[in-house]
């Protein structure tokens, strides 16, 4: 079984380039957390080296916190040992090479979500911000999501809490089409907190327009969307959730009134055997829920809650759906490092 605390990306690997070994030739590594470590050089080279496959047996976890995986090829006798510390990465900290090779990684997967003195555990916030951390550094950091005719797009500033929700109609390529902005950043003193994971609407699970005329009709919102309830899973599970500040004006039934906006963060049920974005990418902007008066009290159509999963959250407990059988997963690359 794959280490718990690389099993939130188990689906993905990283590709350190141009390194240069006593030789003069140029390597590129390839590491698949948990399949193997591959090394190939380009052209005029064309060399090829398994340096190993991943073995769980080997697994080694340290006095300070920090995980070590094996990658052995027993033919040519060849080892990599990876060992994981507690860090905002991914980012390589160190590297020794030779016929074996030990990286040392740093990522947030790897820390025992407690203060420098070992004492006092993290707080739900402070759990939050550690873990998503990446998210908020990433190049363009949006997550996106198309529902009907419009755009929804979840972006983040400084920090991951620090973030907005808006939407546009979809239109053709070169055009621009005006922004609605449906939330912005809160105030410091809003902070996360655990709720129960379940659709704020009560229809049955069904995929986005299917058989639905109108995205914005009754009918649409009164479904929830298949992929939340992929994600979900059957077992009663947690969420964190964080409200946004209050958006453009927005016509109610009662009058006209501020958009406001909940956003939950979802470890999903599939989180061992399957990313959440298309390209392995480890967040994804799941769905848009926008229950109406008629579905739930005191509950408009000027409110929205946004469904988010990443596998980052993974590795908390708490919000970690229980253990179901591992599935073969493919190795897709994520991060080049040069």
């Amino acid at each position: 079984m794959f280490h718990s605390v690389f099993s939130n990306l188990g689906t993905r690997g990283f590709v350190f380039a141009d390194k240069v070994n006593d030789t003069g030739v140029p390597w590129d590594y390839r590491i698949c957390f948990n399949s193997d470590v591959v090394a190939w050089a380009p052209k005029p080279f064309l060399q090829r080296i398994d340096l190993g496959w991943y073995n769980s047996s080997y697994d080694e976890d340290h006095p300070n916190g920090s995980v070590s995986l094996h990658y052995v090829n027993s033919i040519t006798r060849r080892e990599v040992a990876l060992q994981c510390h507690c860090g905002q990465g991914p980012e390589i900290t160190s590297w020794t090479t030779g016929h074996n090779h030990t990286l040392h990684l740093a990522l947030p997967t790897c820390c025992r979500l407690a203060h420098e003195d070992g004492a006092r555990p993290m707080s739900v916030p402070e759990i939050f911000h550690w873990l998503l951390a990446p998210v908020a550094r990433l190049e363009q950091p949006c997550l996106g999501l198309k529902r009907g005719s419009w755009d929804y797009t979840l972006c983040f500033e400084e920090n991951i809490s620090q973030a907005s929700l808006s939407r546009s109609p979809a239109t053709a390529e070169g055009k621009v089409p005006p922004e609605v902005l449906l939330a912005g950043p809160p105030p410091p003193e809003v902070v996360p907190r655990l709720v129960t994971a379940e659709p704020v609407v009560r229809g049955q699970s069904v995929g986005v327009g299917a058989g639905l005329s109108s995205e914005d009709g009754s009918a649409a919102w009164a479904a929830v969307p298949a992929k939340l309830t992929e994600a979900l899973g059957s077992q009663r599970r947690r969420a964190l959730e964080l409200d946004l500040a209050e958006g453009q004006d927005c016509r109610a039934a009662n009058g006209t009134r501020k958009h406001r906006v909940r956003v939950r963060w979802l470890c999903p049920a599939t989180w061992r055997s399957t990313a959440p974005d298309l390209d392995g990418g480890h967040s994804a902007l799941l769905a848009v829920e926008r229950p109406s008066g008629d579905l739930a009290e005191s509950v408009g159509c000027c409110d929205w809650v946004v469904w988010v999963t990443s596998t980052l959250l993974c590795t908390w407990r708490p919000l970690r759906p229980a253990a179901s059988s591992a599935q073969e997963v493919q190795c897709q690359v994520e991060q080049q490092v040069r």
